[in-house]
């Protein structure tokens, strides 16, 4: 009786381990396929319909300006480079657990939790510090 309920709970805890690796796998294929850059009106739309926080919009919206004309490239071996038209930026990212995290050289790391992905796009909520924004990726034109 005693080894069943045992089974029975952990059962489902192996399961959903194995799953959540799977995800994190799949992600990180994905993000390492081609080279990525924001959708900042569906990041405008994910701000304003979980997010009320006029400081956050303006960094926000800072920064998608900053990044027209630019790229993220998430290489395999967990290096970001952000190719901007006149600067390049290096930095690191990893998948884990449910969370992007992005951390560029000389910055501390934001980890994203992610709202959802597909072979076409990223979404990525705010990090649980606030510190930073929602983020949308899409592949960006080759």
């Amino acid at each position: 009786m005693r080894i069943t309920i045992m089974i029975a709970v952990l059962l489902p805890l192996v399961g959903c381990g194995s799953q959540s690796t799977q995800k994190t796998e799949k992600l990180a294929e994905i993000l390492t396929t081609t080279r990525w850059k924001y959708d900042g009106e569906a990041m405008l739309q994910l701000l304003a319909a979980n997010n009320q926080d006029g400081k956050i919009e303006q960094r926000m919206k800072r920064n998608i300006a900053q990044m027209e004309g630019g790229y993220f490239i998430f290489n395999p071996d967990g290096r970001l480079q952000i190719l901007l038209p006149k600067i390049n930026i290096r930095g690191d990212w990893s998948v884990k657990d449910g969370v992007l995290n992005i951390k560029v050289d000389g910055s501390v790391n934001v980890a994203h939790p992610i709202l959802k992905y597909s072979a076409d796009r990223v979404e990525l909520d705010i990090d649980a510090q606030r510190s930073s924004f929602p983020r949308v990726f899409v592949p960006a034109p080759i």
